[in-house]
């Protein structure tokens, strides 16, 4: 443990924190660093008049108490920073539509730099090489299989084959399966969804609601025909998160905690996924 100039104790070695919390940080130790000086300013005796030891006896031990403030808060906060996990993983981010799994893979793929693999944007752009909507490249999948099958083999052979992943699509955990080191599922109330949806694609939150609805309804029955998957059954997952609870910075924060913090020695195995049929 060290004292930095302003006296406030921090772990030597310890790893890098975020902009944000080196912002955080500096904006504490200014407040500490202004707040001293007033406080010699404010104790040294007026031309022609003796120092009044009283009063500055209690504003040096102000002075301590609000540097051991601010040294506990640093302490607390470096208990939050961490350099990431040793080796390297496969992190699978699953959620609905809505959920918030595209902005939280790209910040976890950022700060552990990673690659972010997205199976909603897989499935966008092979709607747009078709010319169709999301919506009409979804019912041709209800009737073309091969179509999600192409999708899913994708995803399955990048787990089998990549560790330096964040693999990212409402079916990513269960394609993921036994090689993902971290499951994680975000999810919202189908309201909240439907509220996000329809600002991002400007369009109103009933219309939203609907083909949220109409789309989810339809993979989950395509799945289970599919694999035997129940999207409804979450115990494959390590974490799960109400998305529609915290902040979109919150959340993330959560989400990067768990995974840098995840220490395989530790680790007392997954929970199994069981009677999946992987069959492209």
């Amino acid at each position: 443990m060290t004292r930095d100039a302003f006296g406030v104790s921090r772990t030597t070695g310890s790893p890098q924190a975020t902009p944000r919390q080196k912002l955080a940080e500096k904006a504490l130790l200014l407040h500490f660093a202004l707040f001293e000086r007033s406080v010699q300013s404010s104790a040294r005796a007026p031309y022609g008049r003796a120092v009044n030891r009283s009063r500055l006896r209690r504003s040096r031990m102000l002075a301590e108490s609000l540097r051991e403030a601010v040294s506990r808060t640093v302490q607390v906060q470096n208990l939050f920073v961490r350099a990431g996990p040793s080796t390297d993983m496969l992190v699978t981010i699953s959620g609905p539509p809505g959920s918030g799994k595209s902005t939280v893979a790209s910040a976890l793929a950022d700060h552990l730099d990673y690659d972010h693999i997205s199976g909603g944007d897989i499935f966008r752009e092979l709607a747009d090489d078709r010319g169709l909507s999301l919506e009409e490249f979804n019912e041709l999948a209800e009737e073309d299989s091969q179509i999600d099958k192409d999708l899913d083999r994708q995803l399955r052979e990048t787990a089998r084959e990549r560790d330096d992943v964040v693999l990212e699509s409402r079916l990513a955990g269960w394609m993921a399966g036994e090689y993902a080191d971290i499951k994680i599922w975000l999810d919202a109330p189908l309201s909240v969804r439907a509220r996000r949806i329809a600002e991002r694609e400007e369009k109103t939150p009933a219309t939203a609601r609907a083909e949220t609805e109409k789309r989810e309804d339809s993979e989950s029955a395509r799945y289970a025909d599919y694999y035997g998957i129940d999207f409804d059954d979450l115990t494959i997952y390590d974490l799960s998160v109400n998305t529609a609870r915290w902040g979109p910075d919150a959340v993330t924060d959560i989400v990067l905690y768990a995974v840098d913090n995840y220490a395989p020695s530790s680790d007392e195995g997954p929970a199994p996924i069981e009677n999946v049929e992987y069959e492209f």
